[in-house]
């Protein structure tokens, strides 16, 4: 009776280790695409979609609650970036990738 029970606990333990081996694996490359989505304007000299996106949901909405970025037009985004860019501390280049994210989800884009 003993050995069926060490038996019983050791498959789900070899089939908790494989699935951690698969995790660990996989997990290694996801850093590439990630690191992809951090070039910004500075960088490659064009706004960037994905670093306009991290900096909305991050440093936007660490003081505001996320509104909803199609719930304004081009000209009230420009605006309200106009206005919060010096307490944000935005780079020029991070205002234009900001700006970038947010003009290609306005209401009127």
């Amino acid at each position: 009776m003993p050995g069926a029970i060490v038996s019983l606990l050791r498959f789900p333990l070899i089939g908790l280790a494989g699935i951690a081996g698969v995790v660990l694996t996989f997990s290694g490359c996801e850093t590439t695409p990630a690191e992809a989505g951090k070039v910004s304007a500075s960088a490659t000299g064009t706004p960037s979609l994905a670093e306009g996106r991290r900096l909305y949901y991050g440093r936007c909405t660490s003081c505001h609650a996320p509104e909803p970025v199609d719930g304004y037009t081009r000209a009230e985004w420009r605006s309200e970036v106009a206005h919060m860019r010096k307490r944000a501390k935005l780079t020029p280049a991070e205002e234009a990738d900001l700006l970038a994210f947010l003009m290609a989800n306005a209401l009127d884009a």
